[in-house]
């Protein structure tokens, strides 16, 4: 074992890339694996974690005693018991690596290396029983590493302090609703569309979980959750959790990595377990198909430069993680993996429900988009949710975005028009493949995450099912687009 600033780190992580403590300045056409971004992590009972850097990394510095928080009570007021070690190591692992993804960036090398995405980034963290998660790290990497594409590694130290959401003992005495299912929510259209269908489709109590990380997310999501418990009364429980940083700026961390891929991790980490403390078996999440795969727009992106949250693999490996920590069977389902967003909002039981779902944020800036409308109205995310609303036929309101695509009040501006000429390119391209007469095998070579996704469910059928998804989503987008205003698309193409 090496230390590493103090941190204890494995002589693999090091050895396998060379001798990053060399003091001399490489060049910067070195090779690429000898640059890197290398961090570790430790984690400790008191709330605070060290980040440790490679010497040669000069986008970030070594930081001490950085402080981070996640509400573990509300987890267990939810469930009206205490959570079990293992139960709260689940969580207090899940909130270590998104903190460690958010301290990590992705930062170019030098004025003139590359653009190091990949990066190798270690744990260590104190958990209830260490044996039950070496069990398990196979699981963890396993979905990490289709998450982030980052080479995750992890020691599990005895000795971490019992949480005061596992002394709640008082908890017991208490009895709430039997749960009939569990979803997360995230305030967004596609889960406010699948709470309704399986409010409108089912009898008993379901449960929401929300992951928050600020107040306008969480302000949101509780109108939310209060209009559905109007419509669907004593049949509503929600749960959030906040977690994260008390103070961002105290401790100087040198920027934050944007891209937030473990967000993902974090929330399906925590519907999972509260699915479990209620007693289910199975975790719901509701995204539309075409969302969930989250083709690339170009071949700028590839691999997890698109977030993969909710594409069907990582729930499949997700779920084995879980299986393989509680020593049970667990599954995360998607039951609009087949279906488009304007499918969602087709059926009758999300319809009625018009003013509701202009509720929904959808916007790839918000919450941290400061304009009087929640929505900018040009991201890919806007422009999918006003493809849906034009694809079902229901109404949607202009003003809730900045930008009306449909009724531009002035010129759009080029970086205005880049989602909308990046998605009709998608569009055409897809045109063109199903077009062919095997138009698998060229959809494939466009998006070859398509053929990981088919190998790794191998599931009958679901090539066709693909194909048929993606058709109707290139259909969809090009009646959409067919009536954007002239002057946009003249500028888009």
């Amino acid at each position: 074992m090496k230390k590493f600033d103090g941190i204890t780190m494995e002589t693999t992580f090091f050895s396998s890339f060379g001798s990053c403590k060399t003091g001399a300045r490489k060049p910067d056409r070195a090779k690429f694996g000898d640059k890197r971004p290398i961090y570790g992590f430790r984690f400790h009972n008191n709330w605070k974690f060290d980040r440790a850097v490679t010497p040669l990394l000069r986008v970030a510095s070594n930081i001490h005693g950085v402080d981070f928080y996640a509400d573990f009570n509300a987890l267990a007021k939810q469930a009206r018991r205490p959570l079990t070690g293992i139960e709260a190591d689940f969580i207090w692992l899940a909130v270590a690596v998104y903190l460690a993804d958010r301290c990590s960036p992705r930062y170019p090398y030098g004025t003139s290396g590359p653009a190091h995405w990949r990066r190798r980034i270690h744990l260590e963290i104190p958990v209830s029983d260490p044996s039950v998660w070496s069990g398990a790290e196979a699981e963890l990497a396993h979905v990490l590493e289709f998450l982030t594409e980052d080479d995750w590694t992890f020691e599990f130290l005895p000795g971490r302090t019992e949480f005061t959401a596992e002394r709640q003992g008082h908890f017991r005495r208490m009895r709430g609703p039997e749960i009939e299912w569990t979803s997360l929510f995230s305030g967004g259209l596609d889960s406010i569309a699948g709470a309704l269908q399986w409010l409108s489709g089912t009898d008993g109590v379901g449960l929401l979980v929300s992951g928050q990380t600020h107040a306008r997310i969480t302000a949101g999501q509780e109108l939310q959750v209060a209009e559905l418990r109007e419509q669907f009364p004593n049949r509503v429980e929600h749960v959030g959790i906040g977690y994260g940083f008390p103070d961002k700026n105290r401790h100087e961390l040198d920027g934050f990595e944007s891209t937030q891929r473990t967000r993902a991790f974090m929330h399906t980490a925590l519907g999972s377990v509260i699915a479990l403390m209620a007693g289910n078996s199975q975790l719901f999440l509701f995204e539309n198909g075409f969302g969930a795969l989250n083709l690339a727009c170009d071949s700028a992106q590839f691999g997890s430069q698109n977030s993969r949250g909710t594409h069907p693999v990582f729930l499949r490996r997700m779920a084995a993680l879980v299986s393989a920590a509680f020593s049970k069977p667990f599954v995360i389902a998607n039951p609009f993996t087949l279906s488009t967003k304007a499918q969602m909002l087709s059926a009758t039981s999300v319809r009625n429900f018009e003013k509701l779902l202009q509720k929904s944020f959808s916007c790839d800036r918000f919450p941290n988009y400061n304009h009087a409308q929640s929505q900018c109205g040009c991201c890919p995310s806007c422009l999918i949710r006003r493809l849906s609303f034009h694809a079902s036929g229901l109404p949607d309101d202009a003003n809730s975005y900045t930008i009306d695509i449909f009724r531009p009040r002035r010129p759009l501006r080029e970086t205005e028009l880049l989602s909308l000429s990046k998605l009709t390119v998608q569009a055409e391209t897809l045109t063109s493949c199903l077009r062919l007469k095997e138009p698998w095998p060229a959809l494939c070579a466009k998006w070859p995450n398509l053929l990981r996704t088919e190998l790794e469910l191998n599931s009958p059928g679901l090539q066709a099912a693909l194909i048929d998804l993606l058709r109707r989503h290139a259909d969809e987008w090009h009646s959409f687009s067919s009536a954007v205003h002239s002057d946009s698309l003249l500028l888009a193409a």
